[in-house]
């Protein structure tokens, strides 16, 4: 069986997103852009466009945007929101977040094996068309490599230019939101059966969550469920025990802090590690929204230079978790600060001669 990449992430990465200034905005700005009820929403959707038509900055989309996006009714302010998302990102999409996390596992291998971390946000990004999938093509046996070739050159034109507008118009939206709202309804099972299970034992002597105890449980989760079960199938079962074993010459065995700097080595999952922990210690209600909210931001800030957000909560809870002094990325509160920023970087990109 033949198999083909459609689209190659890097080459995205290179002819969209590499020397522009990465622009995250969560759903709740890309409504407030669309819906154009204030004059800043107008004058920041203004200064977006000669943003990104300028070369400076590009928008890109994700899996929780494009989701949500299709969740809505079709209107014609839905129809408005899809054309402006799919202009300010060019078609290009954060990849699923089952792949950008196994290309962080990769990273903790090369950690394990060399001590050094390397940035991969060149490998994180795509065509919209593949926000879900990484956009490979199988083709059956009896088909040539040639034939293949030339679909796979054909559908490639094609799907970079497919973006949520047409999604809008051609999913089967119901049963698509049906879908979706199942997951929704399992990760807030999962949450709130973990935060009982954390007031009953993680807990210090005088009854009150442990900071510590709920982290390292966080972490013990990420190497258990994604590093073990996926680094022997990414690298080998060879590599992976090499990798080990080079590691625990340099690191004490078993010690907590270490497997917290392995999880810091995996940006989109140590921030989503620290959010849980967070949300547990301020004990705050588990809903469905949360999801989203967590996935925007695991996604957006570590691999972004500013992360636009209306949600006050959401921007307070990433401030506790620290996140202007682990990533370099820009908190933006709202339409003011979208516009404030937006301004900024448009007043400061250099002039043609």
């Amino acid at each position: 069986m033949i198999e083909h990449e459609v689209v190659r992430p890097r080459e995205v990465y290179e002819a969209k997103a590499a020397n522009r200034l990465v622009v995250y905005l969560d759903s709740n700005i890309w409504i407030d852009l669309a819906e154009a009820r204030t004059s800043l929403a107008v004058e920041a959707l203004e200064l977006a466009r000669l943003a990104q038509t300028s070369g400076t900055a590009i928008f890109p989309l994700s899996y929780p945007a494009v989701t949500e996006f299709i969740r809505q009714q079709v209107n014609a302010t839905s129809r408005r929101q899809g054309h402006i998302m799919d202009d300010l990102s060019e078609f290009v999409s954060f990849r699923g977040e089952a792949f950008i996390r196994d290309l962080e596992i990769h990273g903790v291998y090369d950690f394990m094996m060399t001590g050094e971390v390397r940035s991969r946000v060149d490998e994180v990004f795509t065509a919209t068309a593949c926000y879900i999938g990484d956009g490979t093509l199988q083709y059956p046996p009896g088909v040539s490599e040639g034939e293949a070739a030339d679909m796979t050159r054909l559908l490639a034109k094609e799907l970079i230019t497919v973006g949520v507008g047409w999604l809008q118009e051609h999913l089967p939206l119901e049963n698509f939101r049906k879908r979706y709202t199942k997951g929704d309804e399992d990760w807030v099972n999962e949450i709130v059966t973990r935060r009982e299970r954390a007031l009953a034992v993680l807990t210090n002597s005088d009854g009150s969550l442990s900071a510590p105890k709920l982290r390292l449980e966080e972490h013990v989760y990420v190497l258990q469920n994604y590093i073990l079960k996926r680094l022997p199938y990414l690298v080998g079962l060879a590599a992976m025990m090499l990798a080990a074993r080079k590691f625990e010459e340099r690191s004490p065995k078993g010690s907590p802090a270490v497997l917290a700097r392995v999880v810091e080595t995996m940006p989109s999952v140590w921030l989503g590690c620290e959010m849980h922990v967070q949300r547990r210690l301020a004990r705050d209600p588990v809903k469905r929204q949360d999801q989203f909210d967590h996935d925007h931001a695991s996604l957006g800030v570590p691999y972004s230079a500013a992360f636009a957000s209306s949600d006050t909560a959401l921007l307070d809870l990433l401030r506790r978790c620290g996140v202007t002094k682990r990533y370099r990325c820009r908190l933006l509160r709202g339409l003011p600060g979208l516009q404030q920023y937006l301004a900024e970087i448009v007043d400061a990109r250099p002039v043609a001669r």
